[in-house]
This record gives C-alpha cells, sequence and structure tokens, in this order.
C-alpha cells in the first residue's frame, strides 16, 4: 500500500520514476507466490524514493538555462 501511494503522490508532482510501476508489479508479483522478504524490501524502496522525488520536483520549480 505504501508503495501504491508513493506511486500516487509521484504522478500528483509529475514526477513518477520510470521504474515504479514495473517495480510495483514485480512486488505484487514476488508476494503472491509468497516471496515475502523480497516483495517487502523492493516495496519499501519505492515508498523511500518519494522524499527524493519531492526534493526533484521543489527544484524542478526554479530550474532556469543556464548560457
Amino acid at each position: 500500500k505504501a508503495a501504491k501511494a508513493a506511486q500516487a503522490e509521484a504522478k500528483k508532482l509529475g514526477f513518477e520514476w520510470r521504474d515504479m510501476g514495473k517495480n510495483i508489479k514485480k512486488a505484487e508479483a514476488l508476494a503472491k507466490e509468497g516471496k515475502n522478504k523480497k516483495a517487502i524490501k523492493i516495496a519499501s524502496n519505492i515508498a523511500g524514493q518519494l522524499d527524493a522525488i519531492k526534493k526533484q520536483a521543489e527544484l524542478a520549480k526554479t530550474a532556469k538555462p543556464h548560457f
């Protein structure tokens, strides 16, 4: 749930990272196979990326070309 919430917030900010959705699907597949530790590790990593995504979104607000 935390990974999906992080993905939704990243989409809302306009900065969903390329592999977020792919990794969520991978974690869900691992969980269905009973490989919960691996699934939790992947999902936790995705949820942990949200702080960096928020920083990226903030920096993008003030980004300007440098000539």
